[in-house]
């Protein structure tokens, strides 16, 4: 027997008993950051899209047994726009995640012009979920 291998074991055994105690108090821990959502898709506000307007919301929710979120739970941290907030609780009715967790996310609204790379302008920050609408160019007329 390798003389860490004891030390590990109590390292995993400490990790157990810590997140069931997470369980106990009523406190579930946190979800991982490798895919909190299995459907979550929040819609942009088509009076922002045309107007070019982007913004942030930075929260959290808790979910049920089913995986289902907690509306009640529904907490935000920062957000630049209470028409995102609306739209990013109203996304949350239909969404589904692992059960019995928090989930904390931070949802980008980002607004990109249609003669640009879509890819490159949505591209993921981090572990956020981004929200991406196009903008059509402007039509522009000559007149005489």
């Amino acid at each position: 027997m390798r003389p860490h291998l004891p030390h590990s074991l109590s390292v995993l055994l400490f990790a157990l008993l810590a997140g069931a105690a997470c369980y106990r108090s009523g406190v579930a821990p946190a979800a991982p950051p490798a895919r909190k959502w299995q459907t979550f898709q929040p819609h942009y506000p088509a009076m922002f899209r045309a107007a070019h307007v982007e913004g942030v919301v930075t929260f959290a929710v808790r979910t049920d047994s089913a995986g289902q979120p907690v509306l009640a739970t529904f907490a935000v941290s920062q957000s630049t726009n209470d028409l995102f907030m609306l739209t990013v609780r109203n996304a949350l009715r239909t969404a589904r995640a692992a059960a019995l967790v928090v989930i904390r996310d931070t949802v980008l609204l980002h607004v990109f012009r249609s003669a640009s790379d879509s890819v490159q302008a949505c591209a993921a920050v981090g572990g956020a979920t981004v929200v991406c609408a196009s903008q059509p160019e402007p039509q522009r007329r000559v007149l005489y």
